[in-house]
């Protein structure tokens, strides 16, 4: 997989300039130079006055986080560009776009070829292809290279799960997952991230040990793709780490809810297991908010009985501090 990235970035590693962009020329445009003669109609009768010129862009300074931007693509549709860049502090390799938060004070905020826009701090830095040699290290975490298809799944090449802008992982010990696994999981929570509008960080608990295999007192969370996520909740309870008991006194429903949706709209997920009660709430605010019941209907357990076998979301004792996703694969 490294060698494979390696290559891939070859010619960034090298350290070169991206190639200037090519301007192409509207063909509506005149290609001659403008005439002087254009009147001015904000100028006195008589006199020919030039254009009021276009000030430059400023200039942004580079940013001064650990960070080696090592690719672009900038399709057609700028909400699908990407940015695959290398954080050294966390060795980590990874696709971002725009609105992702590198940090909890850093967020892309823009990609154009070669050129990434952050956000730090509340101020504009640049980071740019080619500014710092693309040197990887053997212990980089790829990312982008979580999913190969075309292999079979098994926990003997497991990769661990790591905290990140917006999540937390209680214990990294026990944040084992295959790599589709981790790669979803970790895609869906940089997705809440990206709608969260704030509020705490969600808080991930087990998923498998290394390598998998029994793990007590959980009956699954054998094969790395089980995890258990804490609701997303309000007041003093918000951000401690361990799990507590959503009510509707302090369940945040908006989040929590972002949250599963951002889970579901991977098509990765085979169950969510949620307590019944913690269901009800959840789905009398997604229907008032707009969701269709039909969509609901077709997701939940609620409002058919606990003991009804329909739904994605489905009720186990247990999951009143927690809800359990298990992957496809």
């Amino acid at each position: 997989m490294r060698r494979a990235a390696a290559l891939g970035l070859a010619l960034l590693a090298c350290g070169r300039e991206p190639p200037p962009a090519v301007v192409q020329q509207d063909p509506a445009v005149e290609s001659e130079a403008p005439s002087n003669t254009t009147p001015d109609l904000g100028a006195e009768p008589g006199t020919n006055a030039a254009p009021p010129s276009v000030p430059a862009p400023p200039q942004l300074p580079a940013t001064t986080l650990p960070l080696v931007l090592l690719a672009t693509q900038v399709p057609e549709d700028p909400a699908q560009a990407r940015a695959t860049i290398r954080d050294a502090e966390a060795g980590t390799i990874a696709h971002y776009r725009s609105g992702d938060a590198i940090r909890k004070t850093a967020i892309v905020a823009s990609i154009a070829a070669g050129r990434v826009e952050l956000l730090h701090d509340e101020q504009r830095e640049v980071l740019l292809a080619g500014a710092e040699p693309a040197a990887l290290s053997p212990d980089d975490v790829f990312y982008a290279d979580f999913i190969d298809e075309s292999m079979p799944e098994t926990m003997a090449d497991g990769v661990q799960l790591e905290s990140g802008p917006g999540w937390v992982v209680k214990t990294p010990a026990y944040a084992w997952g295959t790599r589709r696994a981790v790669h979803r999981l970790r895609e869906a929570l940089r997705a809440y991230v990206r709608v969260a509008e704030g509020g705490p960080d969600v808080h991930v608990g087990d998923l498998s040990k290394p390598g998998g295999g029994p793990f007590p007192p959980h009956i699954s969370h054998r094969a790395g793709r089980d995890v258990d996520i804490g609701y997303v909740l309000r007041g003093s309870v918000a951000d401690v780490s361990r799990f507590v008991t959503a009510t509707a006194a302090n369940l945040d429903r908006a989040r929590t809810w972002k949250l599963v949706r951002a889970l579901l709209d991977s098509h990765a997920v085979a169950w969510i297991f949620m307590d019944y009660e913690v269901q009800r709430l959840l789905y009398e605010h997604a229907l008032g908010s707009g969701t269709p019941r039909e969509t609901l209907d077709a997701l939940f357990q609620y409002p058919k009985g606990n003991r009804a076998t329909a739904g994605i979301i489905r009720d186990w004792r247990g999951h009143a501090d927690h809800f359990h996703v298990r992957w496809t694969q």
